[in-house]
């Protein structure tokens, strides 16, 4: 009954899955190199942050000196 609809020979069936299980790998390895570069532009934004943080401290400061100084 090897010629009934559906059946697929070992040799025939394997080469298409091998192909997906490549295909698999390839679009895994495209993840994880997305989520590296992910990671990179989120330690560039929290670096941003904290530079904002600071520029906001300094200014903060400056105005303070700045209102005592009047006061």
């Amino acid at each position: 009954m090897s010629g009934y609809p559906g059946h697929i020979s070992g040799s025939i069936k394997e080469e298409p899955l091998k192909r997906v299980a490549d295909a698999l790998e390839v679009v895994a390895q495209a993840m994880q190199d997305s989520v590296k570069q992910q990671e990179k532009i989120v330690q560039a934004m929290q670096d941003s942050v904290k530079k904002q943080e600071e520029i906001a401290k300094e200014i903060t400061e400056v105005s303070q000196s700045v209102y005592y100084r009047q006061g």
